[in-house]
């Protein structure tokens, strides 16, 4: 191999992992999570502004509400997912009940907690969308602690108040596939 050769592939492999770090390591702050398959809706808070703990999540069309807004936490190689409105002391965090994360378990939020790990979830980077933004799959940590592949799911994303539960990954994820706006 000559040394352009080993040059312009080692140039290649730098850029492949400053590309794969940037996405792994993506954070938001004050921002709305929109399903990949309709940007008009937005992932927010039954109840809207009036939430408590144990409020489910829900998507309806983007309003501008606080309650539709989030941002995440730091982590190792996880996040919490706070929501911007709350009448909740320790803030609203993105959570499982009772720790569940099996299939077509209904998140919730609750209050945000360093020590619970139904709150860890991983931003997995799929594509950026037409429009710019970049777009995830929302996997809960616990999930993936056993191997299982659970992540945000929007039910119906064509219409608005639709039902977010967990689902396993699928083919194609288009209802698994949030975009940062």
């Amino acid at each position: 191999m000559t040394k352009r050769s080993m040059g312009i592939l080692l140039g290649l492999f730098a850029s492949i992992v400053v590309e794969r770090t940037a996405a792994a390591q993506y954070s938001f702050t004050n921002a709305t999570l929109r399903p990949i398959s309709n940007t008009n809706v937005c992932l927010g808070v039954a109840g809207g502004d009036n939430m408590s703990a144990g409020t489910r999540l829900i998507t309806w069309n983007c309003d501008s509400s606080k309650n539709q807004h989030w941002t995440t936490g730091a982590g190792y190689s996880w996040y919490t997912i706070r929501n911007q409105q709350t009448n909740i002391p320790s803030g609203a965090c993105i959570s499982l009940p009772n720790q569940a994360f099996t299939p077509s378990t209904v998140p919730i939020v609750w209050n945000c907690s360093a020590n619970t790990t139904d709150q860890y979830w991983s931003l997995n980077y799929v594509s950026t969308n037409s429009q710019g933004h970049a777009c995830y799959t929302i996997q809960n940590d616990l999930a993936n602690f056993w191997r299982m592949s659970e992540t945000l799911y929007t039910w119906n994303p064509a219409q608005s108040n639709g039902v977010v539960t967990l689902q396993s990954v699928t083919q194609p994820i288009t209802n698994q596939t949030w975009c940062v706006y």
